[in-house]
């Protein structure tokens, strides 16, 4: 049985976040290593499927590295850890679905923290992990997508 490219790229997606959102939810910390790993596979796809293009990747890399950026200025509110997972996304998704998969995991975690301040169980000064969030809304976007 042979998957096609965006299947295995969504494959790759799903367990890359997966991992990396345990990682984040239990030590707060993204290992490189492992993002560098999928890098690899990322650049392999673009280039399989010949969009490996300086026009589809700028865009696609724009939020990562924007992302990075903040977490340069603001340490302590933003994480280097989700630039790069955000970089290492732009390489495996196109900018429709990496921007959708950005919007869903930011309101799901806005929705999240809004419910957790209500309920009195999250301090308002409290840190919040995001990668589990951008799974989550992740997955929906590339099931969705799929629809």
């Amino acid at each position: 049985m042979f998957f096609s490219i965006s299947t295995i790229r969504n494959l790759l997606v799903i367990l890359y976040l997966t991992i990396n959102a345990v990682m984040d939810a239990k030590y707060q910390k993204i290992p490189l290593y492992f993002s560098v790993g999928f890098f690899i596979p990322a650049i392999a796809i673009r280039i399989i499927t010949k969009t490996l293009t300086i026009s589809s990747i700028i865009p696609c890399i724009l939020p990562g590295i924007i992302t990075l950026l903040l977490a340069i200025l603001f340490s302590k509110h933003i994480g280097i850890g989700d630039g790069i997972i955000l970089l290492t996304l732009g390489f495996f998704l196109d900018y429709n679905l990496l921007a959708s998969s950005i919007l869903l995991s930011l309101f799901i975690c806005f929705i999240f923290s809004l419910f957790m301040l209500v309920i009195k169980k999250l301090p308002r000064e409290a840190t919040i992990p995001f990668i589990p969030f951008l799974s989550i809304g992740s997955c929906l976007s590339l099931i969705l997508n799929q629809l």
